[in-house]
Formats: C-alpha cells, structure tokens, sequence
C-alpha cells in the first residue's frame, strides 16, 4: 500500500466521521521497513516467533479467496503451540474493507492443519463464507476466542474477483504421492506430485486404492497448490488399517483418471498420545479470609471435575507447613481446561499461599499463588458478576447474575449496558429464578431482550433490583457477538 493510499484512506474516514483503524499503527504497518504480513501469501515465509507468549496471534495467511464464495479456505498460523488452544472456539473473524471502509462478520469455521511449522506455532485452517462479501483489500480487525474479543488490525488479506473456470484440456498426471497419517483417522497431510501443474486443483476428489485385491477409496479435500507441481490435500484415513497402498485412479472432476506406474504410500498406526502431565496455570477471582469465594481455575489441559478429591493450602514462606483442607463445590459440572469453584476460607488466616490438590489420586504441589484478604464490605444487592452469551439483535436471551445478600430477591427489573461511546442500552428482565444461593450470596437467571443491541463490548452500569436503584461498583463487563 503506498503512502498516498494510506493519507487518502485517513482524509476519507475523517471527512464521513467513520472509525478507520488506529492511524499509528497503519503508518507502522505500511511505512515501516518491517514487510507486512502478505495478501494471501501461497509461500509465505513465516514471521519470527514472539517468545515466551500465550497471547493468541496470526502471525501469517495464506490461501486463495473468492467474493461471494461460501467456505473460502484461508490458511493461518498461530502463534501458539497445538496443545494450548483449540481452532474450533475461533469465530467470525472480522475483516474491514479497505475499499469501503466498513466491518464485516463472515461465518467462520476453523479447524487443525494437524502439523507443526518450525516448532513456533500451529497451521490452521478456516472456512469463510463470503457469500455477501465483495473483492478487495481487507485488514482482519479481530475474531473471538472463547467468546472473547482478538483485536488484530494488522494481517491483511485480499478477497479476488469471482473466478470464471476455463475449459482446459489439460488432464493432471499423477506421478508419486506423499503420505504422513495414522490409520483410522481423518484430515490427514497428504501431497500429490504431478507431470505439469495446468489444472485446477479443487476438482480433484479423491483416489481409488488397492490392497490384497481389495479396493478403496480416499477422499481428498485438497487446500493449495505448491511450487513444484504439487498440491497438498487433506485425506479421510478412517476404515484404513495400517499397510502399504497402491494407487489406481486419481478421481478428477468425477471421472477417473487412470495412474500409471507403481505408486503406493503407507498408513502409520495411530500413536498413543502421551498424556501430559496436569498443571494448576493460573487463579481468577479473589479469596477473602472469612468467607466463601468464587474462584476461575484454569488449567493447562481440560479437566473432569469429578475426578478432583481433595484441595489444600501451604504457604509460600513455610512451604512444607500445610493448612487444613478447603471445602470446595464446583460452580457447575464440566469438562474444560476453565473450571469455576466455591472455595470455603473462613477458617483461613491472612496471607500468601500456593493452592494444591488430588486429581485422580495424585497429589499436585503447585507454585501458583493464592492470597487471602480481608473482605471488603459488601452491600445487600451488590451485584457481584454476569455470564452470558449475547448475541446481538435477538429477543428471549439468558445471563446468570450473582448477587451479593442474605436476602434472596428475584425481582430484577432491569440492567443498564454502556458502550465505549457512553451509549445506554436499558434492558429490562423477565422471569428471573433464583437457581443458587449460599449465607452471602445468590444467583439468578433472567431472559432479556436485545432486539435493539448490536454487537460490542460493554459495561452494566447500573441496575434496579428489589424496588431500588443502584449503580455497580465493579468493572462488570459483557461482550454481546
């Protein structure tokens, strides 16, 4: 992008009063001598890794998109490693018009590539649907992980004109294969060599196999093409053992192409997957001497929370001075790496400590820090946390609010949302139950209509609970998708 597309797209987001993004960092991006990230790079050269960082970042894309196209395949490498995120919680990855200067949200679909690039990362693959998405240049202004805003505002992609297919006459000659997957299993990497590249790669369908006179057939998502008149597919493995496999027809285009010579690949059996040792990460929420508290989990691996026997505290000065056992509930059953659970410190003095457990009848001794405080004074209707999954522009939606209070009360009216804008959105609630409840604190569900909320981040500012107002004392935060 030169210098004067950059001043004329900064001039025209000022004249319309739209929200471009951050002038700095396109100045950086475009201006400096870093390269960007390419448009859709088909041999991209990989960004040097971040170090030591689990903050989720694109790093580099390839991949060939079409406007008004439904499941557009754009290639992405994560800066994280396999075992530390899981592609299918990415959602609609957001792009920004460079040409039209404006947001759009295409359905996003994302999966494993199911290998590794130089040990600093993890390929994916995600499927667009760019059904009502013109060509241009767009920037990827943020996606969601796990219900949580991305901002990216750097990688820029280019979405090309409708291609028209050609009636080419050219019909692709196999010549070798290379295969690296595991019986009984899908998406697994396979390459395909041939005599010339001048075809299109995405008729291809798949190959018939045979094997002690008995035949087969792989079918072949095939992603890209590569330099040296290859192209990488994705193969379903499943009902294959492992053996050795002769190939005989390439399927192109529904019509089989006959192979000639001896080309076979084999079929690995499937590895056990070593199971990596459990680890305590990190602990959200705050423990209050005194009280029962409510504290976020999370782990470097999804956990069975019935399978957790025992919690206890040591401190970090006298490591090897223990305190007694916490009582502890879990906040509802899961099966995450993020578990919520009431922890009962009225017992508990003052102070520092390392949390520790039993999982599975193995005691772990952890070095994550815990501290213990003096509670601050609540009071009675205090609206302590919100979990919800907005979505935007629709009626009959649930969130769950914890109160604080002895006195239980189901009669909230309504919430107030705030923007970043200072914009208010008052929301009123309806059938709200009480569904939890405990000496300090209470929960309720509620359905509320956010026919007129459009997506974003917001805050609750306030809220009318029990014939009285109140404003909220917390930074309670809600992102409505």
């Amino acid at each position: 992008m030169t210098t004067k597309l950059i001043i004329f797209l900064l001039l025209i987001s000022t004249a319309l009063g739209m929200p471009l993004p951050n002038k700095n960092f396109i100045a950086k991006k475009y201006i400096s001598e870093e390269k960007p990230n390419s448009k859709n790079d088909t041999n991209p050269t990989y960004i040097k890794n971040i170090a030591n960082t689990t903050e989720m970042k694109i790093l580099n894309v390839s991949g060939d998109l079409y406007e008004y196209k439904k499941e557009q395949i754009l290639n992405i490498f994560i800066n994280l490693k396999k075992n530390l995120f899981k592609p299918e919680e990415i959602k609609n990855i957001t792009l920004f018009s460079l040409n039209k200067s404006r947001l759009y949200a295409p359905k996003t679909e994302c999966h494993y590539k199911s290998y590794y690039v130089n040990g600093n990362g993890t390929n994916i693959y995600c499927y667009l649907d760019l059904t009502s998405i013109p060509k241009g240049d767009y920037l990827i202004y943020y996606f969601y992980y796990q219900n949580k805003i991305i901002n990216d505002r750097i990688t820029l992609i280019t979405i090309k004109e409708e291609k028209k297919k050609e009636n080419k006459t050219e019909i692709p000659q196999l010549i070798d294969v290379f295969a690296a997957g595991f019986e009984n299993m899908s998406n697994q990497n396979f390459t395909l060599y041939f005599k010339t590249n001048d075809f299109d790669y995405e008729l291809i369908n798949g190959i018939t196999i045979l094997k002690n006179n008995t035949i087969g057939y792989i079918s072949l998502i095939c992603l890209y093409k590569e330099r040296n008149n290859s192209v990488f597919c994705l193969a379903d493995f499943k009902g294959l053992i492992a053996d050795k496999y002769n190939i005989m027809f390439l399927q192109y285009n529904k019509k089989y192409v006959n192979v000639t010579g001896n080309i076979s690949f084999d079929v690995y059996k499937k590895r056990e997957p070593i199971e990596e040792d459990l680890k305590l990460i990190n602990i959200y929420g705050d423990a209050y001497s005194n009280n029962i508290s409510l504290l976020n989990l999370i782990f470097n691996k999804a956990v069975n929370v019935s399978y957790f026997s025992r919690f206890f505290l040591s401190n970090i000065k006298q490591h090897f001075s223990y305190v007694d056992n916490l009582n502890f509930s879990f906040y509802k059953s899961s099966y995450n790496s993020s578990v919520y659970c009431y922890f009962d410190f009225r017992r508990i003095p003052i102070g520092t400590y390392s949390l520790n457990f039993n999982y599975k009848n193995k005691e772990y001794i952890t070095d994550v820090a815990l501290t213990v405080k003096k509670k601050e004074i609540l009071v009675e209707n205090e609206l302590l946390d919100v979990y919800s999954n907005f979505k935007r522009n629709k009626n009959n939606q649930i969130a769950y609010f914890s109160f604080n209070g002895e006195n239980k009360n189901n009669n909230l009216a309504y919430v107030v949302l705030k923007d970043e804008y200072s914009k208010i959105n008052v929301l009123q609630t309806f059938d709200c139950k009480i569904v939890d409840y405990n000496s300090i604190s209470f929960d309720l569900k509620c359905n509320l209509n956010l026919t007129y909320v459009d997506g974003g981040n917001y805050t609750i500012s306030e809220y009318y609970i029990n014939n009285q107002h109140y404003y909220t004392k917390k930074n309670i935060n809600v992102i409505v998708q």
